[in-house]
């Protein structure tokens, strides 16, 4: 309250030599600051439309000040500042001393009392050296505390009493001391506070990052300006380095607001992470100079933040825009939304807009359909200038963008003699050429507009209806066709029936001799090695085809023997004799 500083005692300036006029003075200066104070109220009190007492402002109460000093002056204020608030301060101890004589008085409520006074008591020792007393009196306004802390029976008397010399080197010291109390309890405070603060800080950090709808509308102002700046910074990249530096200083600039909107930390690293996949869709507001741009990550949240940001704009507002569409390289063929006009036609559009959508994703239909572009412009009859139009390219079928345009057409306040345009075009062929894929184009008068829709509408029914009924004709013939192929199966399928139990029969038969041969084969097979057996063993070792002896009786033989005329033949008739005789 008090910037300027003035080291001269009153003594010494020639004021009050005794406790009596010092005490008269420091009445009249009280006086005179009250005085001052009510008139300068009053007259703010007196301004127009003024019928409660006022609340002063920052602005006002430095006027309040600054009059206070002019007319009273600074010293002088500051005496009777400081012995109104050791007084102050005096019947607090009073009343807190009255209070413990009361047994029941629990000792909480005693160091809540004894916190409570040594605040006080900072406070006034703070604000009185930052006050412009010399330091003398300073000092005086802590001895003054101090005995009031010590006899608080004693009534304060006189603060700023005349002094000599040892009583000035006294007053010193008391400054001092208190200057140094003042100043160690005001970096306690300050730890303590920066200890809170960190405190507060790791646990708005610990929390997980907000969802869009638990923020409030300044937390998602500082979203959005932190998504636009990270999806510009992204954009440039590091083609342009001085660009990418101003773009890096608005993305740090960002997530300060984002912070300082109570946000945590988390909150930043998952909106930069996130940008892409939280800016799919985006929604341009424009009314008069205002204008705002959102990202979303989702045509429904778009839809709702665009009702949000029309429902701010005043509905006095003649023209406004709103724009709705998935950002450029993002969800292909997602429905683009646009419309311009007064605030009555912008907000029904975007009512309309929302509603439609809640609705196909209920239905399960937000995907389907043949993507058609509605055009409907209204055109002022006096100027020629278009006042409105409404721009969508949206999935539905001819008659859904016909009821579309006569909802429209129907619901809106047109002017008088204004002219209404009305473009239905298929976008899945070419958009940026309107009327070259044009399905329907009407001009007139809203009612002559509606009436042709209206009849397109019945148009358009009656050959769904026909071709409802030639696709019932051709889905019956398909059932007739089929019921005869079922008949006709079901006869054919007792043939089979007779056939397939013959043809198991023929199987059984066959399978069964077939058995019948793998018994008999084996059957042979077994005497066949019985009679093997006993030929060996009725044949003399010596005769064994591959017996040791034999091939060793044929080894000892002569070779000019074995190849004499005669010889082999005779030897294998013997052979064959001794065979014939064993077997008989």
């Amino acid at each position: 309250m008090f910037m300027t500083s003035d080291n001269n005692s009153g003594h010494a300036n020639g004021g009050p030599a005794t406790e009596d006029e010092i005490t008269r003075d420091t009445g009249r200066a009280m006086g005179q600051i009250m005085a001052a104070a009510r008139a300068f109220i009053a007259s703010r009190r007196s301004r127009p439309g003024k019928t409660k007492m006022p609340k002063l402002s920052r602005k006002e109460r430095r006027e309040l000040v600054d009059t206070l000093r002019t007319q009273v002056g600074e010293q002088r204020m500051a005496q009777a500042w400081s012995t109104k608030r050791v007084g102050d301060y005096h019947a607090e101890v009073v009343a807190a001393n009255d209070r413990r004589r009361d047994r029941a008085y629990p000792v909480a409520a005693v160091r809540a009392d004894d916190e409570r006074l040594t605040r006080i008591r900072y406070a006034i020792e703070s604000a009185t050296h930052a006050s412009p007393l010399p330091f003398e009196q300073r000092g005086q306004v802590a001895i003054a505390l101090s005995q009031v802390d010590r006899r608080p029976d004693r009534p304060v008397g006189e603060v700023f009493k005349p002094m000599d010399a040892d009583q000035a080197r006294n007053a010193r010291v008391a400054a001092v001391q208190s200057e140094t109390w003042v100043q160690e309890r005001r970096e306690a405070n300050e730890r303590v506070m920066a200890a809170q603060r960190n405190r507060e800080q790791a646990r708005l950090n610990a929390r997980p990052p907000l969802a869009w709808e638990d923020m409030n509308p300044e937390q998602q102002d500082a979203v959005q300006q932190l998504r636009g700046a990270e999806l510009e910074l992204r954009r440039v990249g590091t083609t342009d380095p001085v660009k990418t530096a101003g773009l890096d200083r608005e993305v740090r600039a960002a997530a300060r607001e984002v912070r300082a909107a109570g946000l945590p930390l988390r909150q930043v690293a998952y909106e930069c992470d996130n940008v892409v996949a939280n800016s799919k869709y985006e929604v341009n507001v424009y009314a008069g100079a205002a204008s705002s741009v959102s990202w979303h990550p989702s045509e429904t949240a778009a839809l709702v933040h665009a009702g949000t940001a029309v429902a701010r704009v005043p509905e006095t507002t003649d023209s406004m825009s709103v724009h709705v569409a998935p950002r450029y390289g993002q969800d292909p063929g997602g429905n683009v939304r646009s419309v311009h006009g007064d605030h009555m036609f912008t907000s029904q559009a975007v009512s309309w807009w929302r509603g439609e959508h809640e609705f196909e994703m209920e239905s399960g239909t937000a995907r389907a359909g043949h993507r058609t572009a509605i055009s409907i412009a209204g055109t002022d009859p006096v100027t020629g200038r278009e006042v409105r139009r409404e721009n969508v390219i949206v999935r539905t079928d001819e008659l859904g963008a016909l009821q579309y345009a006569d909802r429209t057409i129907e619901c809106a306040e047109w002017r008088a003699g204004e002219r209404v345009e009305l473009d239905i075009d298929d976008a899945e062929v070419d958009w940026e050429y309107p009327g070259s894929t044009s399905l329907y184009r009407m001009s007139g008068s809203p009612a002559s507009v509606q009436n042709r829709a209206l009849n397109e509408q019945v148009s358009v029914q009656h050959q769904a209806a026909q071709e409802a009924r030639t696709a019932a004709a051709r889905v019956a013939a398909d059932r007739d066709s089929l019921r005869q192929r079922h008949s006709l199966s079901i006869e054919h399928n007792g043939e089979l029936t007779d056939r397939n139990a013959e043809l198991t029969r023929q199987l059984s038969v066959l399978t069964a001799e077939r058995d019948q041969a793998v018994a008999d084969r084996d059957k042979f097979r077994g005497e066949r090695d019985e009679a093997v057996r006993t030929l060996a063993a009725r044949t003399p070792t010596k005769d064994r085809f591959g017996s040791p002896e034999r091939q060793a009786d044929a080894a000892g033989r002569s070779a000019l023997a074995d190849h004499a005329p005669g010889n082999a033949v005779a030897a294998a008739v013997a052979r064959s004799a001794e065979r014939d005789e064993a077997a008989r």
